[in-house]
């Protein structure tokens, strides 16, 4: 058995294995190491936890991921870490489990739910390696649970006529009118300036996830609606001043009146099960989404239970040409 000598100090309470024989660290969860540690775990204390989340932090904005998604991840490591015995910097593919086990079974996680917790442990174990902490990346093992897909409600057209018609208020009414016609999400909708619209052309420009861009058509039942509201706001000024939770506070409002549980996803969900219904246009329901692969949109619409049978338009195809 190799020894750390006591001038040696590492920031783990834990023991981290080595290759060839097992080294067995105890010290102060806030300490620095002055010198790296070479074992199967981790390869450098050079760095406090607190010090790596934020580096990690630091890199997932510049990757263009939105406030919202660095707050939650921010979470998780928290998270992670109040409910694991180990620091997490050193934790094994059997401490993973035995946490995912845990969090199953303790907090009632759905696998839908567990299946988000190993692809953000997936990515921040690749992370950890590609920063000189660690050398393996014990996640990447982990297999995700199987998920039985659902399909995904959304709203008739009656439904959606009975939720505008009982709106007075005039923000409110064009905000859900937005929501259905527009499809957007509603991180989406709230960053929506006066200068992001164009009403010649009749397009408005979306700041989308990971702060892409997209041009999408104004609906024409909207242009009159959306040129009125606009007219006393500057160049600069939010569409609505609003925050995405506040949204949902809005939509539960009136989901109340009618007896139905409203929120903006929902709103999303009907929007592309409608458009698809009228079109059957993939690729036009894929551009107005958002969605930066087609096979994200298939599936979304499987999980509708929309997708077009195809079949009959086939066989009709070549009717005419062999007898």
């Amino acid at each position: 058995m190799h020894k750390i000598s006591k001038r040696r100090k590492s920031p783990f309470n834990s023991a981290c294995q080595c290759s060839h024989s097992p080294v067995f660290i105890k010290c102060s969860a806030n300490s620095f190491a002055e010198e790296p540690v070479y074992g199967f775990l981790a390869i450098s204390f050079k760095y406090s936890l607190a010090t790596v989340i934020e580096k990690f932090v630091t890199d997932l904005r510049l990757k263009g991921f939105t406030d919202v998604t660095v707050s939650q991840h921010r979470y998780d490591l928290n998270f992670y870490q109040s409910h694991m015995s180990k620091n997490i910097l050193v934790v094994s593919t059997l401490d993973i489990k035995k946490f995912l086990i845990h969090i199953k079974t303790e907090h009632d996680y759905k696998n839908s739910s567990l299946t988000r917790k190993i692809a953000f442990l997936r990515s921040f174990c690749r992370f950890l390696k590609d920063e000189g902490i660690r050398r393996d990346t014990p996640a990447s093992s982990i297999k995700f649970p199987k998920i039985r897909e659902k399909p995904i409600e959304y709203l008739s057209k009656d439904a959606i006529k009975k939720l505008v018609d009982l709106i007075d208020n005039y923000r409110d009414r064009l905000l859900v009118k937005i929501l259905y016609y527009e499809g957007l999400r509603r991180t989406e909708i709230t960053k929506i300036r006066k200068k992001d619209i164009n009403l010649d052309k009749g397009t408005m420009l979306i700041q989308g996830k990971g702060d892409k861009q997209r041009i999408i058509p104004i609906h024409p039942k909207l242009r009159l609606e959306i040129e009125k509201y606009i007219e006393p706001l500057d160049s600069e000024e939010q569409l609505f001043s609003l925050v995405p939770r506040m949204i949902n506070d809005i939509l539960n409002k009136y989901s109340k009146r009618i007896g139905s549980h409203i929120y903006p996803h929902l709103m999303r969900h009907t929007f592309a099960a409608h458009l698809y219904k009228e079109t059957k246009n993939i690729w036009l329901v894929s551009k107005m989404l958002g969605h930066s692969k087609i096979e994200t949109t298939v599936k979304y619409l499987r999980s509708l239970n929309v997708l077009h049978d195809f079949s009959a338009e086939y066989e009709n195809a070549f009717n005419e040409i062999f007898h």
